[in-house]
């Protein structure tokens, strides 16, 4: 089972980290956070959206927007 953890980086500020079921860090913070309250308020906003996530490829070829045609 995936699991998100708390934890405290070398300098001392707290992150997480999402690890899949094989124990792969999947996702993590990009920054730290002075206080754990911040850490964890974080977390749960993960935990909250993730069912109603939805993917955006943004890699798809778009047309350039006023080319006068229409789909």
């Amino acid at each position: 089972m995936a699991v998100l953890q708390m934890f405290k980086d070398d300098s001392g500020r707290y992150r997480w980290r999402l690890r899949a079921d094989d124990n792969e860090i999947i996702a993590s913070a990009c920054t730290g956070f002075n206080e754990k309250t911040d850490c964890q308020r974080d977390v749960r906003r993960i935990v909250d959206l993730a069912p109603k996530t939805r993917v955006e490829d943004l890699t798809l070829d778009r047309e350039p927007a006023g080319n006068g045609t229409s789909r």
